[in-house]
């Protein structure tokens, strides 16, 4: 394995449901927000699903900013307790 690979490898994949995102100027805006978060490598937001994969270097960034932004543009993420939490996403 080399050097260079090693960095392409360390970006996480986060599915987040985000149901009040349900139309093409929903995701405009949830796409906008996420645009501006350092460390976001790439998105697939897909309204008429209610979700949002985003794609991010963790050591740029973390899967709470990544909701932080989607919740600034007006959007509740829907936690789906991926620890086996209570469903409340942490502040």
């Amino acid at each position: 394995m080399s050097a260079g690979s090693a960095a392409d490898e360390r970006t996480v994949t986060i599915s987040l449901p985000v149901p009040e995102m349900d139309c093409p100027s929903c995701a405009g805006k949830v796409g906008n927000a996420l645009d501006r978060v350092d460390g976001v490598t790439d998105t697939s937001l897909r309204p008429t699903a209610g979700t949002a994969s985003v794609t991010f270097d963790p050591e740029k960034t973390s899967r709470a900013a990544v909701v932080a932004a989607i919740e600034g543009a007006g959007y509740d993420v829907v936690d789906e307790g991926e620890a086996g939490g209570d469903g409340v996403a942490p502040p």
